[in-house]
């Protein structure tokens, strides 16, 4: 290893030169590549929506969270079905889950998802109903049974 840093120490130029110009090949291979990302979570070839089954509506108030089905495609009303679906099937299954729904109008819903289209005047979403202390030993496990519902 001295020899190495010897000859590195000797020739400095040399180094730094080389470290930008290899800085700069992978920079250009980057961006040769391109990206296979995508922007929207709801986009159906997308991890994020093989992963996610709920997104949230708006960042939560106080104790307050909001979300909605994640549905392809992200319309508000495939998003209202899938949210009383979610809702019926949460009250009445074996394993009950009881949950609370609001009504967002059409604006107020897309300022907050553009890329939900406005297909009717507003869609339900659900809210949570844990709004005690001693309720945060259930929140794991009520919100892997919300999950599932959503994806069924």
């Amino acid at each position: 290893m001295s020899p190495l840093a010897r000859w590195c120490h000797r020739h400095r130029l040399a180094v730094v030169l080389a470290w930008v110009g290899l800085l700069i090949a992978l920079g250009g291979a980057v961006g040769a590549a391109g990206s296979s990302f995508g922007d929207s979570p709801l986009s159906p070839d997308t991890d994020s929506a093989r992963a996610t089954a709920l997104l949230q509506y708006q960042q939560p108030e106080l104790d307050i969270v909001s979300y909605f089905p994640a549905v392809v495609p992200a319309t508000l009303g495939a998003i209202d079905a899938a949210s009383a679906r979610v809702l019926a099937e949460g009250m009445t299954g074996p394993d009950p889950v009881f949950l609370s729904t609001l009504k967002a109008d059409r604006d107020a819903f897309t300022a907050r998802h553009a890329k939900v289209t406005a297909d009717a005047d507003g869609a339900r979403i659900l809210r949570s109903v844990l709004m005690k202390p001693e309720a945060e030993d259930h929140v794991h496990r009520l919100h892997e049974r919300v999950t599932r519902l959503a994806r069924s």
